[in-house]
């Protein structure tokens, strides 16, 4: 799944940019149909894959290039000279609509994807200081893997990214070289803790522990709902069951126990069929600060 994200995410635009930029289309509804198709190629790429994989700053040059190639591209529209060759042209533009019909019904899907049905329990932002990147949130499945998990409907999982624009930098082995790794966690309402599990140990990637996925946690309960984060660092934890918490306060730090393939933070919301019982009931969304967030989102740590 690494390589494809990555393929997507490096030579498909690259592919996609240089025939544009290379292009000279038979006249101006060519170059529109043909555009259009590759700019809705790139639309889905630039919402749905996973950028951190690659460099999130990657993502930030997709639409710049591809308008420079269009560009050039227009500039070298020549007429249609021979019937064969138009009517050639007009097969093409029929492949053509039927792609942007495809691609545009695809894009639907991510579009909506940025919504959420009902009401959202509004939280505040867990993560204090850094870049933080989601990688998996929103309310469809392309976009966020736990959708298809009714107590991790609405999750979101997310990583710290360094000046790169990754979570790490070259070795995926080294927990203390992902940005996020050992970042403090704080409270992000004000509730009860209803459980906690402290002891799990912080795993190599890529070894799993799919036993206990959930890790070392902590469960509050707060807005009528149970909040759990998840994936922390082994004995990092400073809150115990029954006590109350205020936003803000310290709860631990970000690790990578549990059934995680790289150190991030896990957080969902659920109204949980048994009080205290992690991963049983149905997922509700959350707002960060009235922010519903969702893959490739970013934010900077309690909106600072």
């Amino acid at each position: 799944m690494m390589y494809l994200q990555i393929g997507l995410q490096t030579a498909l635009p690259a592919v996609l940019i240089f025939m544009q930029w290379r292009s000279r289309p038979a006249n101006k509804l060519k170059w529109v149909l043909d555009s259009l198709v590759s700019f809705l190629v790139l639309l889905l790429l630039f919402m749905g894959a996973r950028w951190d994989m690659t460099s999130y700053y990657l993502r930030v040059l997709l639409f710049p290039l591809f308008g420079l190639a269009s560009f050039v591209a227009y500039r070298r529209i020549v007429a249609a000279e021979s019937t064969q060759f138009r009517l050639r042209l007009l097969l093409e533009n029929g492949v053509n609509l039927v792609l942007i019909l495809v691609l545009g019904w695809m894009n639907i899907i991510l579009l909506n994807g940025r919504f959420y049905p009902g009401e959202a329990v509004n939280l505040a932002y867990p993560l204090r200081s850094g870049v933080f990147y989601v990688g998996g949130g929103g309310s469809s499945r392309w976009i966020n893997n736990h959708h298809a998990f009714p107590p991790q409907d609405y999750a979101l999982d997310i990583v710290g990214l360094n000046a790169a624009g990754r979570p790490f930098l070259t070795d995926s082995t080294n927990l203390e070289g992902y940005a996020i790794f050992g970042e403090p966690i704080y409270s992000p309402c004000d509730g009860t803790v209803l459980a906690v599990e402290n002891g799990r140990s912080d795993l190599t990637p890529p070894h799993t522990d799919s036993a206990n996925p959930a890790g070392n946690y902590v469960l509050i309960a707060c807005h009528d709902v149970e909040i759990l984060l998840a994936h922390m660092q082994q004995e990092s934890i400073q809150v115990n069951p029954g006590q109350t918490v205020a936003e803000g306060e310290l709860l631990g730090a970000v690790g990578n126990s549990g059934n995680s393939s790289q150190p991030h933070l896990h957080i969902h919301a659920e109204q949980s069929a048994v009080s205290g019982k992690i991963l049983d009931g149905q997922g509700v969304p959350i707002t960060f600060d009235n922010h519903f967030l969702v893959r490739n989102s970013l934010f900077t740590g309690r909106g600072e």
